[in-house]
C-alpha cells in the first residue's frame, strides 16, 4: 500500500506541489470512487455476509469451510455483537469490501472476541479493558470484485466519468476506507481501543500509511503468520495527522471523526482504564 500511496501522491504532486492541496486532491480522488456505509439494513447486512463468503470461503481456500455456509453468507457467533461496514464502488454502486467491529458480550466478556481464543495477552482477558474495547475483524476487499472493476475500466474507459488511472489508485488504498468505517462504528459505542490480528506485511503497510498500533504479543500461527495488536483511535489519528495528512484526511473525513474521538477521549480522561495497561 505504501508504494501505491507514494505513486498516488506522485501523480497528485504533478497536479499541485502544495501538501494541503495534495491531500485534498487525494481525498477527492478516493471519495469520487468510493463510499463507506454502515450495514444497518437487512439488505446491506446480507451484502456484507456474501462478500465475506466470497473472500473467506472462495478466494482464500481453507480459511473458512463453504459447506458450513450453504446460503452463501459467511457468519459466526461473533456477529451477534457486531456491526459491519461496506466499501461501495460508486460507478456501479456495488459493494467490494467489508469489515466488522465486534463489541464485548456483557454477559460473557471473556468470550467476546475471536482474538481471545488464540492470544493470552493480559488486555484481552481483563474484564474492564474488554468492555472498553472492540475487535476489528473480517476486513477484506474482494479480489474478484477488483478484477471485475479493472476489466470494466479497460473496456469502458471513456464511459465511467472517472479517469481510469484514478480508479486504479483508489483501489490500491481502498482498505483505508474500511478502517474509517470500523473506527466510526467503535466511536458510536464510545470505544477508543480496537483489537485486531493481521499479517505483518499488511499491518506494516498500514503503519507506513500513517496508522499506529501496539503489538499485544508475539506473532501467532493462524492461517499463516499473524500479529495481534491494539490501536487506540485517538493516538492513531494524532499520529496520522502529523505523519500522513493525506491518509488522515480520508480516514477522518476531513477531521470530523478526529473531533469526535477527541471529545470522547476528553470525556473519559479521568478513567485510568483507557490510559493504563493491566499488570
Amino acid at each position: 500500500m505504501q508504494e501505491l500511496l507514494t505513486k498516488a501522491y506522485s501523480h497528485i504532486y504533478n497536479l499541485n506541489p502544495y501538501p494541503k492541496i495534495r491531500a485534498e486532491l487525494l481525498y477527492n480522488m478516493f471519495y469520487k470512487t468510493f463510499d463507506v456505509v454502515h450495514a444497518d439494513t437487512d439488505e446491506l447486512k446480507e451484502a456484507a455476509h456474501r462478500l465475506r463468503y466470497q473472500v473467506f470461503c472462495i478466494e482464500n481456500t481453507g480459511y473458512e469451510d463453504p459447506a458450513r455456509h450453504p446460503d452463501g453468507q459467511e457468519h459466526d457467533e461473533y456477529d451477534k455483537f457486531s456491526t459491519q461496514a461496506l466499501l461501495i464502488y460508486k460507478p456501479t454502486n456495488q459493494p467490494i469490501g467489508t469489515a466488522r467491529t465486534i463489541f464485548a458480550d456483557p454477559d460473557n466478556p471473556e468470550k467476546s472476541f475471536p482474538l481471545q481464543t488464540i492470544c493470552s495477552a493480559a488486555r484481552l482477558h481483563d474484564e474492564r479493558y474488554i468492555k472498553a474495547s472492540c475487535e476489528i475483524s473480517r476486513l477484506c476487499i474482494s479480489r474478484a470484485a477488483k478484477r471485475k472493476i479493472l476489466e470494466e475500466i479497460t473496456r469502458n474507459k471513456n464511459n465511467l466519468g472517472i479517469n481510469p488511472a484514478i480508479i486504479k489508485l483508489a483501489l490500491a488504498i481502498a482498505p483505508i476506507g474500511l478502517v474509517r468505517g470500523c473506527f466510526e462504528m467503535a466511536l458510536r459505542k464510545d470505544i477508543l481501543n480496537c483489537y485486531g490480528i493481521m499479517e505483518p506485511f499488511h499491518l506494516n503497510n498500514l503503519v507506513k500509511a500513517g496508522l499506529k498500533y501496539e503489538k499485544l504479543a508475539e506473532n501467532i500461527d493462524y492461517h499463516g503468520e499473524r500479529t495481534p495488536f491494539v490501536m487506540n483511535i485517538i493516538e492513531t489519528l494524532e499520529y496520522a495527522i502529523s505523519e500522513r495528512r493525506d491518509v488522515w484526511n480520508i480516514v477522518t473525513n476531513k477531521g470530523i471523526m478526529h473531533n469526535t474521538a477527541s471529545a470522547l477521549a476528553k470525556k473519559i480522561h479521568e478513567e485510568p482504564l483507557h490510559h493504563q495497561k493491566p499488570q
